[in-house]
């Protein structure tokens, strides 16, 4: 008994799909194949881009929160010749001006003359050579942001 394959049959619309050609089995997998991956990289750019929009919205609150609570760090930032008109010999009793700079490192080598050496790491065990007056005027300098 012999039996002949016909590859170059088309099937019928609607009926029976015995024998598919070659290239067309290869085709019909390969289109499974492709869909299934451009579903699969759909969904990971879509839960990527919901957790980075996340993060990012979460990160902006934060720094909207960050930047809210150092407003308490300072009421103004003056320039050097408001300065230059609170350095008095003698000092004025409710104007003082503190180096928060390390004192060796910088505060020795240099600094604005009648300025307190009152370093940032030491400042909660120095706060006795702060004025007794709270409403004197207090200047820190420092060697910049840091």
């Amino acid at each position: 008994m012999q039996v002949a394959l016909d590859f170059n049959r088309v099937p019928q619309r609607g009926g029976p799909t015995p024998f598919l050609r070659p290239n067309e089995n290869i085709r019909r997998r390969l289109m499974m194949r492709l869909k299934k991956r451009s579903a699969l990289s759909l969904m990971i750019g879509l839960a990527l881009v919901i957790t980075l929009g996340y993060a990012t919205t979460t990160l902006a609150a934060e720094a909207a929160k960050t930047a809210a609570d150092t407003s308490w760090k300072f009421h103004d930032i003056v320039e050097a010749d408001f300065v230059m008109q609170q350095i008095k010999v003698p000092m004025p009793p409710d104007a003082m001006i503190i180096d928060s700079r390390p004192k060796r490192a910088k505060y020795d080598q240099g600094h604005i003359p009648m300025a307190v050496s009152i370093p940032d790491s030491k400042f909660d065990k120095m706060t006795a050579q702060l004025p007794k007056d709270k409403n004197a005027l207090l200047i820190f300098y420092c060697g910049g942001p840091t």
